[in-house]
């Protein structure tokens, strides 16, 4: 009888769906064979971001989620429902502040800021005026995020 041959193959690493905007941001960084640093780098952070982002001890500020978005070639948060989320989700995807978006949509900081604490809601037309404006920043920037 001749040599016995085994054969073994290791299974596959399943990684759960990641969640959180640090579980995507490891996914996109081990996919593109980075290390924490070349990916901080990348994204305009310190390793150190990175890695609690990952470690989900912190998330991206409003000012780091559009480089965030840009490294991962898409934005893994959801369009919330609620009026004040939906606010500061747009002002995080756009990287702005609530001055600079007021300013933006030609609105009060003080307006903007108290629609974000849900102390009151615009009047129907407002909203609608409000949406429409903060719609066309967030579709240029987009844009502008995925092709760059």
């Amino acid at each position: 009888m001749g040599p016995i041959c085994l054969h073994f193959r290791l299974p596959k690493i399943v990684r759960p769906t990641p969640v959180t905007i640090g579980e995507h941001v490891r996914e996109r960084r081990l996919e593109l064979g980075l290390t924490l640093a070349e990916a901080g780098v990348i994204i305009g952070v310190c390793f150190n971001a990175v890695m609690r982002w990952e470690g989900g001890t912190r998330v991206p500020g409003i000012t780091t989620t559009p480089s965030v978005i840009r490294f991962l070639g898409y934005d893994p948060r959801p369009e919330p429902e609620a009026f004040e989320d939906w606010l500061r989700w747009a002002r995080a995807t756009l990287g702005f502040h609530q001055p600079q978006l007021a300013a933006a949509i030609g609105v009060p900081t003080a307006s903007l800021h108290a629609w974000e604490k849900a102390l009151y809601l615009p009047n129907r037309s407002r909203l609608r005026l409000v949406k429409e404006r903060t719609r066309v920043l967030l579709a240029k920037a987009k844009t502008r995020l995925l092709n760059d």
